[in-house]
């Protein structure tokens, strides 16, 4: 009766039938009482616990499988959209120029200015990177996030370079 007592009440009635050597199958939707010493109970048990580690060690191994084969063909798209990013990094460059040179005149010259830029620069690479991943490994939380921070990194920036054009002789 300690037994039933530790145990919860979903599990006292099949307690019982097994502390008294009977073990409850149901076949055909008939449930039927057989009586089942307690050594064979224990094997039963071994068993069953056999196979569910059998069950999980295939899931494992098939999981992994998938995750290798996705990696791979992640892997070729990247290293295309890669490929494809670097060859039109002059032209990204060499239009970036001439969208500083426009907006910001005189002042893309000076060198707060220019520490200001390369600031921007690199932290805007560094979210773009950031979001290129994030879309790539399908993490949209992560790809969220990041362009939030861009979009930040743009204001900031705004509002410096608009205090440095304010006051062009502390820029000099």
């Amino acid at each position: 009766m300690k037994l039933t007592r530790r145990m919860s009440t979903g599990w006292r009635g099949l307690s019982l039938l097994l502390a008294s050597g009977l073990a409850v199958s149901i076949a055909s939707g008939a449930l039927a009482v057989t009586p089942v010493t307690p050594k064979e109970a224990k094997e039963e048990r071994k068993e069953d616990r056999k196979e569910r580690k059998e069950d999980r060690k295939e899931d494992r191994e098939e999981r992994k499988e998938d995750r290798k084969e996705n990696r791979v063909e992640l892997k070729k798209e990247w290293k295309e959209k890669h490929s494809a990013w670097v060859d039109k990094r002059g032209e990204r460059r060499d239009a970036r120029r001439e969208e500083v040179k426009k907006k910001w005149g005189d002042l893309a010259d000076k060198p707060a200015a220019r520490a200001e830029l390369r600031k921007h620069a690199r932290r805007v690479a560094r979210l773009e990177r950031i979001i290129f991943l994030a879309d790539a490994t399908e993490k949209p939380k992560v790809s969220e996030n990041a362009k939030a921070l861009l979009e930040k990194e743009r204001a900031r920036h705004q509002a410096r370079m608009d205090a440095l054009k304010a006051k062009p002789e502390a820029s000099k």
